[in-house]
Formats: C-alpha cells, structure tokens, sequence
C-alpha cells in the first residue's frame, strides 16, 4: 500500500508540474497574442490557427475552452485585486473569446478532416 501511495504522490507531481508549465506558456501566448493585435491581425489569426491544430494532437476539444477562460479571468481578478472592475472583466471575457476563437475553429476544422 505505500508503494500505491508513493506512485500516486509521484504522478500527481509530475501532472501538477506539466499543467504548471502549460499554465505558464499560456500566459506567455496570451502576452504574445495580446501585442499582435491590432496591425498584425492577420498573423494572429494564422498563428492561433497553427496553434488549435497543435492542441487537436494532444486531444484537446473546444468544449475545454470555456473553462480555461474562467481560470483565466480569476487569475486576471487574483492578481488586480480591487483594480478588477466589471469592465475590466467584459474586457477580459471579450479579448479571450476573440483569442480561442480561431484555435476553436482550426480544431473544429482539424476534427472534421
């Protein structure tokens, strides 16, 4: 039984650092992202397309977007505290629709194929 234990205590860290680090590039994407918009729309889009049909590979389904968003706008509220109006938040709500928008569509895309 402690074996069991010691394994399960093992994968659970190994997950927790793996999700850890793709929480970590996701806030790099979002930087990335956020600094193309605007002028580079174009390269945005062709980017968050490239990237949705990365994420078909690693089983990922537009259905797990919502709740990625939700992490993402409590994480914007954690960390602004006070500063975190209900516009900030529609601001939030909005940019991370517009940004999963073409990842969606290109994994959509990628499943139907």
């Amino acid at each position: 039984l402690q074996i069991l234990s010691c394994s399960n205590n093992i994968s659970f860290v190994l997950i927790y650092k793996l999700m850890q680090k793709h929480a970590e590039n996701f806030i790099i994407a979002v930087d990335k992202a956020l600094s193309l918009l605007g002028p580079n729309i174009e390269l945005l889009t062709e980017i968050l397309m490239e990237l949705g049909a990365k994420h078909v590979a690693m089983g990922v389904k537009p259905e797990f977007f919502p709740a990625l968003g939700r992490a993402l706008v409590h994480a914007v509220h954690e960390a602004l505290g006070e500063r975190f109006t209900p516009e900030v938040k529609k601001c939030w709500i909005e940019v991370y629709g517009g940004l999963s928008y073409d990842m969606i569509r290109s994994i959509s895309v990628a499943r139907d194929s």
